[in-house]
């Protein structure tokens, strides 16, 4: 249809906005005496010609004219141009124009409103972090969002056209395009993610069934924390297992500072049961002093060797405290309590031990022997060669003229410097036992004096 638009002002531009999105309509010329007018600069940049006149139009114009729209709103213009033009072209007036470009409004602004709110649905279904595919009757995939995009590792213009079995099971959807229900499947993609797939019926305004929705949700995530959790229980009982058996007192407290652990050596020691200390506040145990959890919980700072007395019994203890720290967030406090009598007890011990060690070392060594007569250094010279054996040696000598310093410095000069220095008061054995002490047992001689049996 070939179309001359008489007019090209505010309204002329309009109608030429409209009509030429429309490619089986041809608008030949666009006619208005004013050059500058808004819809002479349009028709220019639409390359349409134009004129200033419709007889100017009419020269230009080849071929025949269907309509003449007039849109300069003078009835006396109209009127010319249906005398001028009795039957062809037909002449459209300005009010039957208004009528068709408010019908043409109503179509834009609802196209507009469809874009919208197909635009808004994009946002959402993008938002959400389900995929979504949707697939017509036909089997076709019909929309995609970013989530299923990111499962699928196929971009939406990819898919959007094609059959969906190339990334969808059939038996996910075909069930819902025969009108049956559709099972819940799992299955992992081509970009390797695991995925848990079922599908929903979408009908058109007649109840008819016109495709289906498929929901992908990605359990990759989900696979991956359920074996996290499964290894943290087993590191928790291992944990718990260590804590439980172990001989040092440990108590737990939270955040809060409420009891949430202790061991059986803790009960033992403090005489406080589970039931007394766990959902408690910290200071239940404490018979004396200030509770170290507290302080660590508002400081941050771990706490050693601290004495307290804790429990009814008013047990004198010494605790170590430390936080107990995951990621930058204090969750709480761990306390390993010991008993003063037991560490008292040890060191007595070995206080003991050290005593005995002593007793058991030689001190002094030839330098330490003063002496410069002929006689001394005779005796220093034997004891030095006798030092170098492994033969008995003894030291004879009236009391009080060094013999005990000789078998120091003997000892101490011989190859078993480095074991025991075994001292013997031989005044307190009989002739006979000195003798076995000394020399030990014949092979086969009586053991009576062994037994503590009397020889005599």
């Amino acid at each position: 249809m070939n179309l001359i638009v008489l007019g090209a002002g505010q309204g002329g531009e309009k109608v030429l906005k409209t009509l030429a999105e429309y490619r089986d309509l041809q608008i030949l010329c666009v006619v208005d005496k004013r050059p500058e007018a808004p819809g002479m600069l349009l028709a220019e940049q639409l390359r349409i010609p134009t004129a200033p006149d419709v007889d100017s139009a009419l020269q230009q114009v080849q071929g025949q004219i269907d309509v003449i729209l007039e849109v300069t709103g003078h009835t006396e213009v109209y009127m010319r141009l249906l005398e001028r033009f009795p039957e062809r072209p037909i002449v459209v007036p300005a009010s039957a124009l208004q009528f068709f470009m408010l019908i043409m409004s109503e179509k834009e602004r609802l196209i507009a409103s469809a874009r919208t709110r197909q635009r808004d649905l994009q946002r959402i279904l993008n938002a959400t972090q389900d995929g979504m595919i949707g697939i017509d009757a036909g089997g076709r995939v019909t929309l995609c969002n970013a989530a299923a995009e990111r499962m699928l590792g196929v971009s939406s213009a990819t898919m959007r056209g094609r059959k969906a079995h190339t990334w969808i099971p059939l038996e996910v959807y075909e069930p819902i395009l025969q009108g049956k229900d559709s099972p819940v499947t799992q299955m992992r993609s081509q970009a390797g993610t695991d995925l848990v797939v079922h599908a929903l019926p979408m009908d058109d305004e007649t109840l008819q069934r016109a495709g289906a929705l498929v929901v992908l949700r990605d359990v990759t995530e989900v696979h991956r924390l359920a074996a996290e959790v499964t290894n943290l229980r087993e590191v928790q009982q291992l944990l718990e297992a260590i804590i439980q058996s172990t001989q040092d007192a440990i108590s737990v407290v939270d955040q809060n500072g409420i009891g949430w652990m202790i061991n059986p050596a803790y009960t033992r020691l403090t005489g406080l049961p589970p039931e007394r200390v766990i959902g408690q506040p910290a200071e239940v145990d404490i018979a004396e002093g200030e509770s170290m959890h507290m302080q660590v919980l508002r400081t941050g700072q771990a706490v050693r060797n601290v004495p307290l007395k804790v429990g009814p019994l008013r047990k004198e203890v010494i605790v170590d405290v430390a936080p107990i720290w995951v990621g930058n967030e204090l969750r709480g406090s761990v306390g390993v309590i010991h008993d003063v009598s037991e560490i008292k007890q040890l060191t007595d011990e070995l206080q003991r031990a050290n005593r005995l060690i002593r007793s058991l070392s030689a001190k002094y060594r030839f330098e330490d022997i003063v002496g410069s007569s002929q006689a001394v250094i005779h005796a220093i010279d034997q004891a030095r060669k006798a030092a170098a054996t492994s033969a008995p040696v003894l030291l004879r000598g009236e009391p009080g003229t060094g013999k005990e310093l000789f078998a120091h410095a003997i000892h101490q000069e011989s190859q078993r410097a480095k074991g025991p220095f075994v001292r013997v008061n031989c005044a307190l054995f009989s002739e006979e036992m000195l003798e076995i002490e000394l020399f030990g047992l014949e092979e086969g001689a009586s053991s009576s004096l062994l037994r503590g049996e009397s020889a005599f």
